[in-house]
């Protein structure tokens, strides 16, 4: 790299970024962007670059660039395509990308970590973020959208973009995501990728599903996740007659979808059976007259799910938080 650069103690980077006790760990930022800042710079704090771009390809793996927060970023499209790099904000500031963000499959093992996401960005896209690389960490972001496209995609049909298999999405606040009435807007896609992470995320108001499970999709894990007032709450689906298998979705809250549906299927006639996904400890939650939690079988099938310790609750939900038996399930809480 050869340039001096500033260090900077970061309070938290990415979800191993505490040490014992859960105190944070300084971390120096190896580069630091600024919008305004200069591309052609050294990167410093005192003489930043101007673009995530910059940022990310000055970075080796294992280093961290971080962003200012002092405006956001606006772009049509940020790309991330470096492997094993941490890209957060300066310490006491969040940084907001304004478009889309584009996670390429050669960005393997790269972290987005504490940096806001604007999808209401200069031009519209199906998709907000779209993570191909594998083994990539979205995490404690706000990501809002006022577009008609899905918030956050993880994997492709077509393997040659990236499969996007052992990603992390955690910790995140997804709002908003799609116009009302889309059937296709969905908080989360995970389209065919497999070993995902979904873990901790409030997920609301997403015109579709707030989660979607698609195609070859296996061994995906959900968990801990609050996800309500969405069109419908969790969805597996049939891609190209691939269905998903041995998914667990397991100590969430999935309450208040507008369509009545908290789980659902999308599966054609001909389609296989999904083996294998797991339904349990969850909180479930439609209205007193439901009491099955809104659980939809597929038609003309039995629901293709092994459900165990799930209970119809309603959380009561306030401020993004909830209470009872739900919070026991939610947050560890007695």
């Amino acid at each position: 790299m050869g340039a001096a650069v500033t260090l900077i103690s970061l309070s938290a980077c990415g979800r191993d970024g505490a040490g014992a006790g859960g105190e944070p760990v300084a971390v120096g930022c190896d580069r630091v962007a600024a919008p305004g800042g200069d591309d052609s710079g050294p990167g410093t704090e005192a003489d930043p670059f101007g673009s995530l771009e910059a940022l990310t390809s000055s970075l080796e793996p294992g280093q961290t660039g971080c962003l200012a927060g002092s405006e956001a970023f606006v772009a049509d499209e940020f790309v991330i395509d470096d492997p094993g790099i941490t890209i957060t904000s300066v310490p006491g500031e969040t940084a907001i990308l304004r478009g889309r963000v584009y996670v390429q499959r050669e960005a393997a093992g790269s972290r987005l970590n504490g940096v806001d996401i604007d999808l209401g960005g200069p031009r519209n896209f199906a998709v907000g973020v779209q993570v191909n690389a594998e083994g990539f960490e979205l995490s404690e972001a706000t990501i809002t959208d006022d577009r008609d496209q899905i918030c956050v995609s993880v994997g492709a049909v077509d393997l040659d973009f990236g499969s996007g298999n052992g990603s992390i999405i955690a910790d995140n606040e997804i709002l908003e995501c799609g116009t009302p009435g889309s059937n296709f807007d969905q908080g989360i896609y995970v389209n065919g990728a497999d070993e995902v992470l979904v873990e901790g995320n409030s997920i609301s108001g997403a015109a579709a599903r707030g989660l979607q499970i698609v195609g070859d999709a296996d061994r995906n894990e959900v968990r801990g996740n609050l996800i309500y007032k969405n069109g419908q709450g969790i969805g597996l689906g049939s891609s190209h007659g691939a269905v998903p298998d041995d998914n667990v979705i397991e100590s969430n809250v999935i309450a208040d979808s507008d369509g009545g549906v908290n789980v659902g299927f999308n599966l054609e006639v001909d389609d296989p059976e999904p083996v294998g996904n797991v339904l349990r400890d969850n909180c479930l939650w439609v209205s007193e007259s439901d009491t099955y939690g809104g659980i939809q079988p597929p038609p003309g099938r039995e629901i293709p799910l092994e459900q165990t310790d799930n209970v119809v609750v309603d959380p009561q939900i306030e401020d993004g938080a909830v209470a009872g038996e739900c919070a026991r399930i939610l947050y560890g809480s007695p």
